[in-house]
């Protein structure tokens, strides 16, 4: 791990881009704007689209921009870890695709021109840097797959339980202490809704559970999660800091509060002057950020009531 006082120039590039985070009613203005060109010209306040204008259609750029931005603080710090840690689920998203055509027998479409990674992390070689998660995760969900398993079922159940692990490790290593501990409640808040729609599916939520175990992720709360009745599972949502979820509202609710118990969380490294927990806390609200203007794009087109984009917005970190 980095010494913190290595930390102190992208903590500081941060701190100033955390002042032109859009609170609220910013974004909520992107949805106000009368016409297509306002509505570009008011996203140019965005961190996101500072640099370029957005083009025609900003929804289809958020989440490149994000990306950009990410790779670029990642770039300006000590180690990029962790800015990744936001954007590990793409490659992870990537591998299951991969792994999930090689268990069922099939060839993958719309591969990237990495697919040759992707090739050779399926073998469980992992000799390019960077690549053991992947590979321990692919030998699992692929060599180790039981001959009656569903093939898509078993993959995602494997690979979702070794991403969370990955993460987890990465931040402690990358980051140390606070970030690790953020990560890992990240996770567990994570696996939580995951089993909450696992239940509401009638899936087997006690194998999902069984693959966290594994990985090396074990938890009295998501065990009570995915195995206890309806109080046992109430009572370990709540100690989480999660809502117990109603009938109506159901998951939808859950992975809202997930993101905003996440920016209570964050909102620690307000006081920190620098460390990776600074970077990481920044982008974590770049983040919400960038799920705001998806969600009020989106409605600009669909014509959705200004009342009920404020009951999807997520509250951004303190």
């Amino acid at each position: 791990m980095t010494e913190r006082a290595a930390w102190s120039f992208v903590s500081g590039q941060a701190g100033a881009l955390r002042g032109r985070l859009l609170d609220r009613r910013a974004v909520l203005a992107v949805r106000q704007a009368t016409t297509a060109e306002e509505r570009r010209a008011r996203l140019r306040a965005s961190v996101l689209f500072a640099d370029a204008p957005p083009a025609e259609r900003p929804f289809d750029e958020v989440e490149e921009r994000f990306v950009q931005v990410s790779r670029s603080l990642g770039a300006q710090s000590p180690d990029a870890r962790v800015a990744d840690l936001l954007l590990a689920g793409r490659d992870w998203a990537e591998l299951r695709e991969a792994a999930r055509a090689a268990a069922a027998g099939t060839t993958r479409t719309g591969a990237r021109a990495d697919g040759d990674r992707w090739a050779a992390v399926l073998r469980g070689d992992a000799q390019e840097p960077g690549t053991e998660a992947f590979a321990a995760g692919a030998r699992r969900a692929v060599a180790e797959r039981p001959r009656e398993a569903d093939a898509g079922t078993w993959v995602d159940r494997v690979l979702d339980a070794h991403e969370a692990a990955a993460l987890v490790r990465t931040a402690r290593e990358a980051g140390g202490e606070p970030l690790g501990g953020w990560i890992e409640t990240w996770v567990r808040l994570r696996g939580a809704l995951a089993l909450v729609r696992a239940r509401a599916l009638d899936w087997d939520a006690g194998a999902m559970w069984t693959e966290w175990r594994l990985a090396g992720l074990d938890s009295l709360e998501l065990a009570d999660v995915a195995l206890g009745d309806d109080a046992l599972r109430g009572a370990a949502l709540r100690a989480l800091g999660l809502p117990v979820p109603d009938k109506e509202t159901g998951p939808v609710a859950l992975e809202r509060a997930v993101d905003e118990r996440m920016s209570h969380v964050v909102s620690g490294a307000s006081g920190e002057p620098f460390g990776p927990e600074v970077l990481f806390a920044f982008l974590w609200s770049l983040r919400i950020e960038a799920l705001n203007l998806r969600i009020v794009l989106a409605a600009a087109d669909s014509g959705m009531s200004e009342q009920r984009i404020a009951a999807e917005l997520r509250t951004e970190a303190a």
